[in-house]
């Protein structure tokens, strides 16, 4: 037994990164597959153009994307003096787990950012940020928010409170049930987003709450996935951030972001997708900032195409499915890549003939 231990933290060792600089304790973390690394080239300009020269910016991106010419694009594209972008696959940290989508919209990708206390241990904090949003002020200034004793700080989900007054519904699900029995969250209208965290990694490995998280992973009764499991776990110890470090843009509520610090374009509706959706705008201004410009024009532009060619990509994105959850190893994280691809194909196709 004592030898697979060793074997083990040997293993989790190689998956330790060491800051880029010595005097920068705070990492910025984001996921992405493949098939995202155009916006995720956007986020990171947003990033960039609101970064100070005086502050130093290592940033880490989680994928099991393969080695491309669209990665050394976003490398070679947004490294500077002081930004640092690097890739990194963590997906070693989660053999023999499996990670269930629950949402049509969000892959496996989404899990990886739980990985941040092992692979980022070397830090103090780690800012981590989904890369479907814009940043309209230095990202910096978040990491020098005191946390404390909490183990992260996030902000209130407000699509939850419309769960629960049933302004929205979903499949019939009782949220005040599923907050109270399977989240056992104390005050049900306190649910967290999880796209913008500020993590306290001193506490996670105090804690051990990797292996809690783990632990959790196993049970798959989460309605939204990784998200659902941060609630769970941390609840009340969670720090609320004020909601403008993750400025959510919802339709229902027909909020504003001009003073927003994040402006977050949750749900399925992206502004890659739709530029026509509320501040999509905003998201353009930086997509046409980016080297990816006109690839992105292009994705929009055979949007109609997707719409046509709904049904095979329907059968194709069945068969990519069903071999990558019957296959292992490098061959299984292509196969997951192309499943990846065709299920966003065949949501836009869905969307785009619903009109």
């Amino acid at each position: 037994m004592k030898d697979v231990d060793v074997k083990n933290n040997m293993a989790e060792e190689q998956l330790i990164l060491d800051p880029v600089w010595q005097d920068n304790d705070t990492a910025i973390l984001m996921s992405s597959d493949e098939n995202y690394l155009p916006y995720l080239a956007v986020c990171l300009q947003s990033l960039v153009d609101n970064a100070s020269k005086s502050n130093r910016y290592d940033i880490v991106v989680f994928s099991t994307a393969s080695e491309s010419y669209q990665k050394h694009l976003i490398v070679d594209t947004y490294s500077k003096d002081n930004v640092s972008v690097r890739f990194f696959n963590p997906k070693d940290l989660f053999i023999n787990t499996k990670l269930i989508s629950t949402v049509s919209f969000i892959n496996e990708t989404t899990y990886y950012r739980l990985a941040a206390p092992v692979v980022l241990k070397k830090f103090k904090k780690v800012i981590y940020t989904d890369i479907d949003l814009i940043f309209n002020t230095d990202i910096y200034k978040l990491s020098e928010i005191n946390l404390g004793n909490a183990p992260l700080a996030a902000s209130i989900e407000p699509c939850w409170a419309l769960y629960l007054s049933g302004q929205l519904k979903n499949k019939g699900i009782n949220y005040y049930d599923y907050s109270k029995n399977v989240l056992k969250l104390k005050d049900e209208q306190k649910y967290y987003n999880a796209g913008v965290l500020l993590m306290n990694i001193d506490e996670f490995i105090k804690n051990n709450y990797f292996e809690q998280i783990k632990n959790l992973l196993k049970k798959n009764n989460f309605l939204y996935q990784d998200q659902d499991i941060l609630n769970y776990l941390f609840s009340d110890k969670i720090m609320p951030l004020d909601t403008n470090w993750n400025f959510e843009i919802i339709p229902e509520i027909g909020n504003s972001p001009a003073t927003a610090n994040i402006i977050h374009f949750v749900g399925r509706k992206k502004p890659w997708s739709y530029p026509k959706e509320d501040y999509a705008d905003i998201w353009w201004k930086y997509a046409r900032r980016s080297p990816f410009y006109e690839i992105i024009l292009s994705r929009l532009m055979s949007n109609i195409k997707l719409g046509i060619e709904y049904k095979q990509n329907l059968r194709t994105y069945t068969v990519y499915k069903f071999l990558s959850a019957v296959t292992s190893g490098k061959l299984q994280e292509k196969l997951q890549e192309k499943r990846n691809i065709y299920k966003e194909k065949v949501f836009l196709g869905k969307q785009i003939n619903r009109g």
